[in-house]
């Protein structure tokens, strides 16, 4: 409890506490993409190609299901504020219930992947690689639905430091059943690709049975008794958790969609330009993590204060975050614009792949500071429970904003004239800035109510 009016002594080291934890398991999570692309794509470049097309339907299927699961650690933090120990429970397992509830749908999404690939017209090798993939990622489906669940329950209640380790077990699992399954060894086919989809799957259940020991052997989360008196659906509560997670996961979505669809844009302007494209993408994702994870830390913090009735520190913590979240930026710009030759050279050794690199982290060193802004800002405004005008601000900047004046800009139009792929990032700029004004409004206006 806070007796004294909240300074940054105290507050910064609890967020950093919660955030650097989160930053080490989203990096570890990445590392799972980054280690099948690479060890995939040294078994042939059609395997390669067929984990990226088949990443294609995945992913915004599982980002759906992790923007719902945001839901319950909000109101597990709240929960956990007023030590409403009942509520907590309740509020894990009608998310356990929402997300298996939601699973055959998302199985059935996920095994579509042949009609998908069919009607782009990709080459049927490829297409029959990926289908087999997605059959064994969608295996796991049911392990990474509960895991979300209970992952939620432990960082709602602030253990960010359990989930860290089960996402780093689950990288260090990944990468010796991918030399199994994909290249042939102690006894397996070699599968390529399609072995890839299988360690996948394995270590979603690995992952499951970890965080399953973490929520009943930690003292903190095991004195919740998340499993005893298990409640059959309560749909006001259900409720509650669509109508605070659904516009979390259509903006994860929309998110996704949008950098998608930036790809195909680019597409037409040959091999290099996309390949310069994805360098500077690939660099802005990792960076992307450190605001990130200060923006769930900042969810985490001031829904515990919030649930505590301690409306004061609940919005010095968020105005501190910001700040933060602004100075974490400024030095992530200045390492991408300062280091932008060294950073396209550890990706490429083509001299022209690495000039358009160079030039596009120039924007993406740019849009550092208004991507942070905005998910910090959202991040604080869910811990308020805001999340449907936060959505709406997204949609707006993405696809009203970002691709259209990308998309002139990329192609000319009238007037306009054409700049290539600058002009995609530029309106990638220009949304997120956008969408940084809007949210750093919306946030302000929540804070003097």
């Amino acid at each position: 409890m806070i007796t004294s009016p909240p300074h940054w002594r105290q507050e910064a080291p609890k967020l950093l506490k919660l955030a650097t934890p989160i930053l080490v398991g989203q990096l570890a999570q990445i590392g799972l993409g980054v280690t099948d692309t690479i060890m995939a794509g040294r078994y042939s470049a059609q395997d390669l190609a067929a984990i990226a097309i088949g990443q294609s339907i995945w992913l915004p299927i599982f980002m759906f299901f992790l923007g719902l699961s945001t839901a319950c650690t909000t109101l597990v933090a709240h929960h956990t504020g007023a030590n409403n120990q009942s509520g907590i429970k309740h509020t894990v397992q009608q998310t356990m219930w929402l997300l298996t509830g939601l699973l055959p749908l998302g199985i059935f999404a996920v095994l579509q992947g042949d009609l998908a690939f069919s009607a782009m017209g990709i080459d049927a090798s490829v297409s029959n690689i990926s289908g087999h993939y997605l059959a064994y990622l969608a295996m796991g489906f049911p392990a990474i639905a509960c895991y979300l669940a209970l992952r939620s329950f432990s960082e709602g209640m602030g253990a960010t430091r359990p989930i860290m380790l089960v996402n780093l077990l689950g990288l260090l699992v990944n990468i010796p059943l991918n030399y199994i399954f994909i290249y042939g060894k102690a006894g397996m086919p070699a599968m390529g690709a399609v072995g890839c989809g299988l360690a996948s799957a394995i270590v979603m259940w690995v992952q499951l049975l970890a965080v399953l020991l973490v929520v009943t052997r930690l003292p903190l989360l095991k004195s919740i008794r998340v499993f005893s008196q298990w409640q059959a659906p309560q749909w006001p509560l259900i409720r509650s958790l669509l109508n605070l997670g659904l516009p979390v996961a259509l903006s994860v979505m929309a998110e996704v969609a949008l950098f998608s669809a930036v790809a195909l844009i680019l597409a037409h302007l040959g091999a290099n330009v996309v390949a310069g494209h994805q360098i500077a993408l690939s660099i802005s994702g990792i960076t992307f993590m450190m605001p990130l994870s200060l923006g769930i830390a900042m969810t985490i913090q001031s829904g515990q204060y919030l649930g505590a009735k301690q409306t004061d520190a609940a919005r010095y913590v968020c105005r501190m975050g910001v700040l933060g979240g602004i100075l974490i930026a400024l030095l992530s710009m200045t390492l991408l614009i300062t280091a932008r030759e060294y950073i396209s050279g550890i990706y490429t050794n083509d001299p022209e792949i690495q000039r358009i690199a160079m030039s596009l982290l120039l924007f993406a060193g740019v849009f550092q500071i208004p991507d942070a802004i905005q998910v910090c800002a959202s991040s604080a405004l869910r811990g308020f429970l805001d999340t449907r005008v936060p959505m709406l601000i997204m949609l707006f900047a993405y696809w009203m904003v970002s691709l259209p004046l990308g998309w002139s800009l990329t192609h000319g139009i009238g007037d306009i004239e054409a700049i290539g792929a600058k002009g995609m990032w530029v309106g990638l700029v220009c949304g997120l800035s956008v969408a940084a004004a809007l949210q750093g409004w919306r946030l302000h206006w929540k804070l003097s109510r």
